[in-house]
């Protein structure tokens, strides 16, 4: 198993639902809210697509550690090189070095076939990430949105204006980073004029992938 490997698996499984959910069960969400109805486990979806954006908000410190680690192999890399180089020196005369020799130059060759993987790989892990973020980012803002559409007379002003917030700030990390033009996640669909009164919407968020 490659340094990045267990990074791609844990992005690619999530990735799939969350585009059946977005382009299947949110639309079904906004319709039940357009009829004045709650979504039974808008909440609930709502705070699993939050751990989905804060896995993703994870990836890059650890693919900054994986950067590192391959400099840090690259240059045990060097270091081997270098020492497989003096070892040809005595193994014509040390059958015993020679066949440390053979070894040591297979660990090189596994290491360079391993480093060349990882720097192959890092690309895909950014990409996937980037999937990852904006998908949940579009999420999120699709299901806030149907909550403060459809709030009622239990839900508090406080809540109502900390969903706002939320949904604000969303709204803003999606335009700054500009993952809805870059990946096409159909967040741009959702009308910009949502606040605390009431959210108009138009096309849902359907599209893109």
């Amino acid at each position: 198993m490659g340094l990045t490997t267990p990074i791609i698996q844990k992005l690619k499984s999530p990735i799939d639902s969350i585009r059946d959910y977005k382009d299947s069960e949110v639309p079904k969400m906004q319709q039940e809210a357009d009829e004045g109805r709650t979504p039974p486990n808008l909440n609930k979806d709502i705070e699993k697509m939050e751990k989905l954006k804060s896995f993703a908000d994870k990836i890059p410190p650890l693919v900054r550690t994986v950067r590192n680690t391959i400099i840090a192999i690259e240059t045990a890399k060097k270091i081997a090189e270098a020492a497989k180089d003096a070892g040809k020196i005595g193994s014509a005369l040390v059958p015993p070095v020679a066949a440390a020799g053979v070894l040591q130059e297979k660990i090189v060759e596994a290491t360079k076939k391993e480093i060349a993987r990882a720097k192959a790989e890092l690309p895909v892990v950014e990409m996937l990430t980037k999937e990852l973020k904006a998908l949940a980012i579009a999420v999120l803002i699709a299901l806030l949105a149907i909550k403060l559409k459809n709030k009622n007379g239990e839900t508090s002003e406080d809540d109502i204006g900390d969903t706002q917030n939320q949904l604000d700030s969303l709204l803003t990390e999606e335009d700054l980073s500009g993952l809805d033009e870059e990946l096409g996640t159909g967040v741009t669909t959702i009308t910009r004029t949502t606040t605390a009164s009431g959210t108009t919407t138009s096309g849902g968020v359907g599209g893109g992938y």
